[in-house]
């Protein structure tokens, strides 16, 4: 039935259903911009995520060469293994 509207006669017919219409028009396009911005902040999210994962992969693979010349060998391998950890991360 919302399909077989007239609404260009209603408008002019009916001060009422021209406010109607606005007011139906302004709540669609406020649900519209709030769309398009929870499509933009999910983009930076995962951005954001992508870069952490990053940071995080750096600052262990540096703990893990630190690790090494050391001689702290275990710790080596567990900072080279949480690099990896955060580098897998990173590139899926």
């Amino acid at each position: 039935w919302f399909w077989t509207m007239d609404i260009r006669r209603d408008t002019q017919e009916s001060d009422w259903m021209s406010e109607f219409h606005r007011i139906n028009w302004l709540c669609a396009k406020a649900v519209q911009d709030q769309w398009k911005e929870e499509v933009e902040l999910i983009k930076s999210e995962v951005w954001w995520t992508i870069n952490f994962f990053d940071s995080k992969s750096r600052q262990w693979e540096k703990l893990g060469m630190q690790s090494w010349e050391w001689g702290a060998v275990g710790h080596a391998v567990y900072a080279t293994r949480e690099a990896a950890i955060y580098a897998t991360l990173r590139d899926q």
